[in-house]
């Protein structure tokens, strides 16, 4: 997958920039001038000049910063100063750094540095989460296979073969579920806004509400809306807040027992309305709460689902200005708590 860093473009087109004023840099070192001009000491990346032999003879403070020792790696000067034409490359230590240098007429060279820990981050969150996905395809990918094998060999007796096409049926409906929602929180941890617009609350939770009745009811577990008073609109993207409730209130029964109930509460405050999602449900051990949003993430393995479905409910409500929050307990009746707060409509954002 081919990831695009707009701040390292950025500072690509600045760098070149900078390649072209190289004959301004060599005529303020001729004039003796130590320091860089205040508009480069204020640039959100490194900038230097290296001497022929390799010494920094003036950088800003982000380069002085990244070069902590005040001057750059033998491998970085050494690269720097061999081209002859503008070139760049990747540092992996003493920290991860992007680099573009420009030669300069007095033989030494212009040096752009960015930080690139970062970037580096992201790739190992995105590994790590490939890792994860892949290891959660290989068991359903595996039951499929070998149901499929079973239904078709000659000797399995016809119920036999109708249990195995179910069970496979029903396996790869979860890988794609799986892929689904893995691709949802792609595109969602890729935008960064929604367009949000004036959208009635009360009519998004009671659409949600009434969606997943059937399932509740077969599950026996009770379903409830309060409002309290006259609710305003708030700012939302009313499909991907629908999506919060019913990602919630299927996690609610999904985890619950006969007889419990789940409410879905919403209740006007300063500048906006807050939301609950609250359960009579078993709850979520002390363990597992801090990890219950990341992605893949399942605090039971014998609960269907894909693991994604938290992870959703926090990004986009980040995108409306929100913060989940989840409080529970384990115990009888203890039950888990979701609640955040929207902005009404005419609030600005935080």
């Amino acid at each position: 997958m081919l990831l695009i860093d707009l701040k390292l473009v950025i500072f690509a087109l600045l760098a070149l920039a900078l390649g072209l004023g190289a004959a301004l840099w060599a005529a303020r070192r001729r004039a003796g001038e130590r320091r860089l001009p205040l508009d480069v000491e204020l640039l959100p990346f490194g900038v230097a000049e290296l001497g022929a032999g390799g010494d920094m003879l003036r950088a800003n403070a982000e380069a002085r910063r990244l070069l902590a020792d005040g001057k750059p790696p033998r491998a970085l000067g050494q690269a720097a100063l061999s081209a002859r034409a503008s070139s760049s490359g990747m540092l992996a230590a003493p920290q991860p750094l992007r680099w573009w240098a420009y030669p300069l007429a007095h033989g030494g060279a212009l040096l752009i540095l960015a930080d690139n820990a970062e970037q580096q981050r992201q790739i190992a969150r995105q590994q790590a989460f490939v890792g994860l996905l892949a290891h959660e395809l290989r068991t359903p990918l595996t039951a499929v296979i070998a149901h499929l094998e079973l239904a078709r060999a000659p000797a399995s007796p016809p119920a036999l073969r109708e249990a195995s096409l179910a069970t496979a049926h029903g396996e790869s409906q979860r890988m794609a579920r799986l892929v689904r929602d893995m691709l949802e929180l792609h595109r969602l941890e890729l935008s960064a806004d929604l367009p949000l617009e004036p959208a009635n609350l009360a009519l998004l939770a009671e659409s949600a509400i009434s969606q997943l009745f059937p399932r509740a009811e077969a599950a026996q577990v009770e379903l409830a809306l309060e409002v309290g008073g006259t609710l305003p609109a708030v700012l939302a993207h009313p499909d991907r807040l629908r999506q919060v409730f019913l990602n919630l209130l299927d996690n609610a029964i999904k985890y619950a027992r006969p007889g419990d109930s789940v409410t879905v509460s919403l209740q006007p405050q300063a500048g906006g309305v807050r939301c609950r999602v609250a359960d009579t449900g078993p709850g979520i051990p002390a363990a597992d709460l801090p990890h219950v949003c990341e992605p893949l993430y399942r605090a039971r393995a014998d609960v269907e689902g894909s693991g994604l479905g938290l992870a959703l409910v926090r990004e986009i409500l980040l995108r409306h200005h929100a913060t989940l929050e989840i409080a529970s307990a384990t115990g009888a009746g203890s039950g888990t708590t979701c609640s955040w707060v929207l902005p009404m409509a005419g609030e600005a954002a935080p």
